[in-house]
C-alpha cells in the first residue's frame, strides 16, 4: 500500500486491514488491536474515524504496516493533521505532507548521458519549462549566467530535442517531457561527477559575480559522529524534496537556480577519545 496516497491516516488503517483480512481470513480487528495493544472495539471507532490512534500505539502501528523512514514520518504527518485544531496548524501539516510525498521524477536513461555534458543544458532545460519559447537564442543564451553564445543555446536546445529531454506540442512549442528528472543507474558516474564540478565551479563564481541578496552559500565545520551521516543525509534529501515541491507549487517561477549541498569530512577520525 502506497501511505502517500492518503491524507487521512484512518483511512489508511482501515484500508490496511481490510487488504490484510482480504489476503488472511484469520486477520481480525482483536488480531489487529492485540498487536496494536488497543481494545477491539477502540479499533473500531479509530477505523471509522470516531476516535484516534493513542500515541503509545504509534510505533506499534508503524511496525505493524512495515513504515520507516519517509514513509513513517508521513504518517506521523497524517496524524498531526487530523488533530490539528486550526487552519494555520492544518495548513502547515499539509505543507509538510506535501513535501515528504516528494515529486515525480523522470529517469535519464544511459543513452541520455549527453544531456549532463555540460551544465547549460539543464539550465536552458529549465528555462523551456518557464515559458514558450520563440526561437530567440540570443535572449535565450542571455538569461543564462553566465551568458551563452546564440549557437551555444541553439545547440543546446537542439540536444535536448534529440535526446527527448523536451518535445514539441500539438503547437509545435517546446516542452518539458518530465517536470523533474534524476540521472538513471546507465549514466556513467564520471558524467555525472564532471556536471558536479561544473556546478562547483559556478558557485564558486557566484561568490564574487552574485550579490549576497540574490544567493544563499553558508559554510560550517562541525564534529560529528560518523554514525549520524545517515542522518544528515536523510535531512538532505528532504530538504531536497521540500524545494522541489516547492518548484511545482509555484506558480510564475521567473528565475533558474542550482542548488549544491556538500558534506564531506576535512579531518581524519580521531585515534583516541577525549581533548588533544
Amino acid at each position: 500500500m502506497d501511505v502517500f496516497a492518503y491524507t487521512e491516516y484512518r483511512s489508511f488503517l482501515r484500508d490496511f486491514y481490510e487488504n490484510r483480512k482480504e489476503a488472511n481470513p484469520i486477520w481480525s480487528y482483536r488480531f489487529m488491536a492485540q498487536r496494536l495493544d488497543v481494545d477491539a472495539g477502540q479499533l473500531v471507532k479509530i477505523l471509522q474515524g470516531k476516535l484516534h490512534l493513542p500515541q503509545r500505539a504509534l510505533q506499534a502501528t508503524l511496525k505493524l504496516c512495515g513504515l520507516e523512514g519517509r514513509e513513517a514520518a508521513f504518517f506521523e504527518e497524517m496524524i498531526r493533521f487530523s488533530r490539528a485544531r486550526s487552519a494555520e496548524e492544518s495548513s502547515r501539516c499539509y505543507e509538510r505532507m506535501q513535501a515528504l510525498r516528494g515529486v515525480s521524477a523522470g529517469v535519464v536513461q544511459s543513452d541520455q548521458a549527453e544531456y549532463y555534458g555540460a551544465w547549460h543544458h539543464t539550465v536552458i532545460r529549465a528555462l523551456l519549462g518557464m515559458a514558450p519559447f520563440r526561437g530567440n537564442w540570443e535572449t535565450l543564451g542571455s538569461l543564462c549566467i553566465p551568458p551563452l553564445r546564440p549557437e551555444e543555446a541553439k545547440a543546446s536546445v537542439e540536444l535536448l530535442e534529440r535526446l527527448g529531454i523536451v518535445v514539441r506540442d500539438a503547437r509545435d512549442c517546446l516542452r518539458l517531457a518530465d517536470t523533474h528528472i534524476t540521472p538513471g543507474e546507465g549514466v556513467p558516474v564520471e558524467t555525472v561527477r564532471k556536471f558536479q564540478k561544473e556546478t562547483l565551479d559556478l558557485a564558486k563564481r557566484a561568490l564574487e559575480e552574485i550579490a549576497r541578496e540574490e544567493r544563499e552559500i553558508s559554510t560550517i565545520t562541525m564534529a560529528l559522529a560518523e554514525s549520524d551521516l545517515p542522518l544528515v543525509q536523510g535531512w538532505v534529501k528532504d530538504l531536497r524534496r521540500q524545494i522541489q515541491t516547492l518548484s511545482d507549487s509555484t506558480p510564475e517561477p521567473d528565475r533558474v537556480y542550482h542548488l549544491n549541498v556538500q558534506l564531506f569530512p576535512v579531518a581524519r577520525r580521531s585515534r583516541r577519545r577525549g581533548p588533544a
